[in-house]
């Protein structure tokens, strides 16, 4: 629905009539297919499949992993450069992450709403 919800909700900030006045090349629609392809397609699929061979919370901890991959990607392929803010952002995410796939039960303790 999300997906449904949003193609409606942009064909009233950028009606296709716009799209085509602006007359874009097929090298620019290819760039365009690539991009979502590989920022939405390939992304949603593998966390739909994901949702189906592994528990929902472990996918929504490893998911948080998102913008630490997006900027590394950025970093590696756009030559971005990093912040020690973002380095540090980044670490603590990958720290968290580790320590929540490790050993998951340690840290059931600390889940909201129980209490020991």
């Amino acid at each position: 629905y999300a997906f449904g919800l949003s193609a409606v909700f942009w064909q009233f900030v950028n009606p296709p009539w716009i799209i085509v006045a602006a007359e874009y090349t097929p090298r620019d629609w290819g760039v365009f297919w690539v991009f979502a392809v590989v920022s939405i397609l390939i992304p949603h699929t593998a966390f739909t499949v994901s949702l189906r061979m592994l528990e929902a919370s472990t996918v929504g901890i490893v998911s948080t992993l998102e913008p630490v991959v997006a900027i590394v990607a950025a970093w590696l392929v756009l030559g971005e450069e990093l912040s020690a803010t973002q380095v540090a952002g980044g670490a603590a995410i990958l720290a968290a992450v580790v320590l929540l796939q490790v050993n998951p039960r340690s840290w059931a303790r600390f889940a909201p709403g129980e209490h020991a």
